[in-house]
């Protein structure tokens, strides 16, 4: 169907039921219209533009469309050329409210004419036109019908004069529809940093609504091609984020459709590492509620691919967007309440976390939980310095030797207890301290400052089993009545740490041994208890407790975790060690993966105290051997 005659009919008729039956009926009144419109070309409408008849607008008319007149235009001589431009720019130069119904005809031909001149007189008519937009409901055609000729004629021109015009109409009100359609004329010619700033001041404008965004978002994406349009998604996302200080409800919308477009290159093997970065980083900012929106169906539906990397990420994350995106992850792979259970450890970086050095003071208010690991070991200890005779009489200044391998465990439990007891925790590098007169100086105060408490020495056993300098000999007798004073009071408890067993000491520290028991250059030592790291058949028992609770369609598809490897990767942990490491484990494979995952990739995924992958797979091939 003729564009032309199309344009006549529905400007004539209007687009309600008699234009639309009219329309629909077209092939049957093809020829009448013809004739209808063979006879307009001889009828004269005397001054009035807005009725002109089309030989008296394009000079010699006697087509069937003005695309067909221009085209024969065009073999003609300079003569006629110049009555025919001067002709469609005439009908131009008239006011806006002047213009007819062949306006968009006339704007659309005049380009074919590549005339200097050109630019300008399509220039002015847009200005004019611009200034009745909301007062003549025709200038919005006009307008978006001039902007697509301006970009015809000098393409890098016509940019730089339309988006000044799209600037002069946002002083202007309800003009969104005409700002839209600058931006599609634009979109037609090509996309760039200029087209990108437009679409991005459109969005941000409060003034527009959510219905003309969304509407301009769905033109940009139905008008540019596959190839350029993801990458423009996704620069206005990126820029969208770097420029927001704070994201009201009606932007959040627009990002999360603009999101949307962004799928292919988000949710694949090799995603846009740009856009993550944003969007992890947007998780830590003042907008991170949105932010979770964003990911919020795509996290918890399986089916949109996300990498384990990104995953654990992403569940590193501070509060309270862990917990937010914790929840999204369990809904992704199902997890039950008996998996998550098995992360409800009771031991926290805090009660773990303790920097040594020659003196440390630390006040023990706050109630401790001890991990139920540990607690047998804690409650025998527990006994030994609160309930024992030698406790009542101020452990007639001896210093309760605590032995064994475990010395992460001692400092815990000693520290859990102190603060369940309310008491002060004292650490003293004792190898160190005689070594150091300014600590040594300020001991015995700091000590009585904090009572009651616990002095606890570290390094018994490299101070009892080397020689000292004479300047260390003369400090040695300055600590020890230090300490046989101090040990006076019934406040105070001491202890030690020697990190072997009495079975060790006897094969090989015997003369460590002789002088613990003999030795009374400070405090009498009393052999107490034995805690030590856990050995394998208690890693071994503690994983397959916690192994129980993993679904049984989960565990069968954990195909390439090994127990032995893990055991033997974990030899000469301490429990504290273990456990975190047991807890960091299960987090990445249930948070990550949905699975247990092997030795080796846990190396690569995880921030654990074994990192590369080879120790796994020497341990895997002594384990094959075995």
């Amino acid at each position: 169907m003729d564009p032309l005659l199309i344009n006549l009919l529905l400007t004539g008729t209007g687009v309600g039921g008699a234009g639309w039956l009219i329309y629909t009926n077209y092939p049957k009144i093809e020829e009448m219209l013809q004739m209808k419109l063979s006879s307009s070309l001889h009828r004269d409408g005397g001054g009035d533009k807005t009725s002109q008849p089309l030989h008296k607008i394009f000079y010699l008319y006697k087509h069937e469309s003005v695309g067909a007149w221009s085209k024969w235009m065009e073999s003609q001589n300079a003569e006629i050329k110049d009555i025919a431009y001067t002709s469609l720019v005439q009908y131009l130069a008239c006011e806006a409210d002047e213009l007819g119904s062949l306006t968009p005809e006339v704007i659309r031909t005049i380009p074919s004419f590549k005339r200097p001149e050109t630019f300008q007189i399509v220039a002015e008519l847009i200005d004019r036109c611009r200034k009745k937009v909301n007062i003549l409901k025709a200038v919005d055609n006009y307008l978006e019908e001039a902007a697509s000729a301006l970009l015809k004629i000098d393409c890098d021109r016509a940019e730089k004069f339309l988006i000044d015009q799209y600037h002069k109409l946002k002083d202007q009100t309800d003009t969104a529809h005409v700002r839209t359609g600058i931006i599609r004329s634009l979109i037609k010619s090509q996309f760039n940093n200029n087209l990108l700033d437009l679409v991005i001041d459109f969005l941000r404008d409060e003034k527009n609504n959510v219905m003309q965004k969304s509407d301009l978002l769905a033109d940009l994406e139905g008008m540019a091609e596959d190839s350029s349009k993801i990458e423009f998604f996704k620069n206005i996302f990126l820029r969208f984020i770097s420029q927001s200080h704070e994201i009201g409800e009606n932007t959040a919308k627009i990002m999360q459709i603009i999101f949307s477009k962004l799928d292919p290159v988000v949710f694949c093997e090799n995603p846009d590492e740009d856009i993550w970065r944003a969007l992890i980083n947007g998780l830590e900012g003042h907008n991170k509620s949105h932010f979770i929106k964003f990911l919020e169906y795509p996290i918890q539906n399986k089916e949109k691919f996300i990498s384990s990397v990104l995953l654990k990420d992403l569940i590193n994350k501070d509060e309270p967007v862990r917990s937010s995106i914790r929840d999204l992850i369990i809904k992704r792979f199902k997890l039950t309440e008996k998996e998550l259970d098995i992360l409800k450890t009771p031991v926290k970086q805090e009660d773990v976390d303790f920097i040594k050095q020659v003196v440390v003071v630390e006040k023990g208010k706050k109630t401790k939980t001890i991990t139920h690991e540990l607690l047998g070991d804690y409650h025998t200890l527990e006994k030994l310095i609160f309930n024992s005779d030698a406790h009542a009489r101020g452990n007639l200044g001896s210093v309760q030797t605590l032995m064994g391998a475990g010395v992460e465990e001692k400092l815990y439990l000693l520290r859990g207890m102190c603060g369940n007891h309310n008491r002060g925790f004292v650490y003293i590098d004792i190898d160190q301290l005689i070594g150091n007169t300014h600590e040594l100086g300020r001991l015995k105060q700091l000590v009585n400052n904090n009572k009651p408490c616990f002095i606890y020495f570290d390094n018994l056993d490299k101070l009892l089993t080397r020689a000292y300098t004479d300047y260390e000999r003369d400090n040695a007798k300055e600590l020890s009545k230090i300490l046989k004073e101090l040990a006076l009071l019934p406040s105070i408890n001491f202890l030690g740490n020697i990190p072997y067993n009495r079975e060790e000491l006897k094969k090989l520290k015997p003369d460590l041994l002789n002088t613990l028991q003999s030795t009374t250059a400070f405090l009498p030592f009393r052999i107490s208890l034995n805690i030590e790291k856990p050995d394998e058949k208690d890693r071994r028992r503690i994983f397959l407790q916690a192994f129980a609770k993993i679904d049984a369609q989960r565990a069968s598809d954990s195909n390439e975790f090994n127990l032995d490897v893990m055991i033997a990767a974990t030899e000469g942990m301490s429990m504290l060690e273990y456990l975190q490491f047991m807890q960091n484990y299960f987090e990445i494979s249930l948070f990550a993966f949905g699975k247990l995952i092997s030795m080796e990739e846990f190396a690569l995924y995880s921030m654990s105290p074994i990192q590369a992958p080879s120790e796994y797979q020497m341990i895997t091939a002594q384990v094959v051997e075995e």
